[in-house]
């Protein structure tokens, strides 16, 4: 089987009601697994059920792929019920797009089928101590043994991984060879050793269980994903402006819940004796957090234009230039700093009782806490650096 197929520009209205409905009953567990720092296992078993898991996929009767613009609103959906099941989610898809866009062969065609029909979770094994969550490096060579590859990798963080079905792994082939020599592997889970080394005790971000990990097992040569594909270009082409792009849906789709929910509490005539309806700041402030929201979003959705447009037109080259890696860095930097800045305001906003405080109606304190970690995720200061000298290369804006 080759993937080779249309890529609808709408969602199916069907699946997005399916994904509003989850996002309620992500909303009602949100606070306790944020109290209990538990992983969010029944909101991850409700998306297999409904077979969220191989959204990116079209069904195995045939069918259009959904656009990056739908899953982009799915996550952002997702997002505004439980912003660590959002993201759990989003990076999963993040994967789910390396199966799909590597080069394909009678292994990955087996392992998309059975995606589709297992809805198993997979997570991403890109940290190690010394360079952090550096994409384009690793320190851990693998050992060869006959036709099994030996993996023994140490990970500082692994979102759910001790609940993952699935793991893909960044190793270098053999001690001797550069870290700049990056190579993918696939696992499941029971041909792992896996060993927690650290816990998640986070100010945000609870349920993710990004937790340490020791992984150790052995595998066969075919599970090297996209041995034929240079791994650069599969990180630059798909890992880093997939992560960027569901990234941020996730993060706006947690403070545009916040936001309706915000308005909707000073729009009840319960609360007349808390809001001001005729006080100008009121409504400044309102306008200030409603253009931060609008500029993040406008921003999103150019991106995901400009990488359908390069990607799904036979131009992926044009996804290593200076110029769109600018942009796509820039999106994750916005987003991040942004949306962070616009919840304080809104924290502002609804005042001590249900902006600051944990309370029942209005989770802006969870979701001030939350979105801190998306300046942290793969830190901005990599991405200004980066951008700082694409910069000298990419310099002309004028017209």
């Amino acid at each position: 089987m080759r993937y080779s197929y249309e890529v609808s520009e709408v969602t199916d209205t069907d699946t997005l009601s399916q994904v509003r409905m989850a996002a309620k009953r992500f909303a009602e567990r949100a606070g306790d697994h944020d109290r209990e720092g538990s992983f969010p296992k029944e909101n991850i078993a409700d998306l297999k059920s409904a077979s969220l898991m191989s959204a990116s996929i079209p069904s195995l009767s045939g069918g259009e792929r959904p656009s990056l613009r739908s899953l982009s609103s799915m996550a952002e959906l997702l997002a505004s019920g439980c912003l660590s099941t959002g993201m759990i989610w989003a990076m999963h898809i993040q994967q789910v797009e390396v199966l799909i866009r590597q080069d394909q062969n009678d292994f990955s065609d087996h392992l998309l089928s059975r995606l589709q029909k297992e809805q198993p979770l997979i997570a991403s094994v890109t940290t190690e101590k010394g360079k952090g969550g550096h994409l384009l490096s690793s320190q851990s060579p693998m050992e060869t043994n006959g036709n099994s590859l030996y993996i023994d990798r140490d990970a500082p963080v692994v979102t759910g991984g001790e609940h993952a079905d699935w793991f893909l792994i960044t190793m270098k082939p053999f001690d001797q060879s550069p870290d700049s020599d990056v190579q993918l592997v696939f696992a499941e889970r029971h041909q792992l050793e896996l060993e927690s080394v650290s816990d998640w005790h986070a100010m945000g971000m609870r349920g993710t269980g990004s937790v340490g990990m020791h992984i150790r097992g052995s595998i066969g040569e075919e599970q090297m994903i996209g041995a034929a594909t240079d791994f650069k270009q599969l990180a630059v082409q798909t890992m880093i402006p997939m992560g960027h792009i569901l990234w941020s849906a996730c993060w706006l789709g947690a403070a545009k819940g916040v936001y309706e929910g915000l308005i909707q509490l000073i729009r009840n005539p319960q609360n007349r004796s808390r809001f001001n309806l005729q006080s100008d700041l009121l409504y400044a402030r309102l306008a200030r957090v409603r253009l931060q929201l609008d500029t993040v979003n406008i921003y999103l959705n150019e991106m995901i234009k400009q990488y359908e447009d390069h990607s799904f037109q036979g131009n992926m080259k044009l996804l290593e230039a200076p110029r769109f890696n600018i942009h796509i860095n820039n999106l994750k930097i916005l987003a991040s700093e942004t949306l962070f800045q616009a919840t304080d305001q809104m924290i502002d906003i609804a005042g001590l009782s249900y902006g600051y405080t944990a309370n029942d109606r209005l989770p802006l304190e969870r979701a001030f806490r939350d979105l801190r970690s998306a300046s942290l995720m793969y830190h901005n200061d990599r991405l200004l650096l980066a951008n700082g000298k694409l910069n000298l290369i990419d310099h002309r804006l004028l017209p």
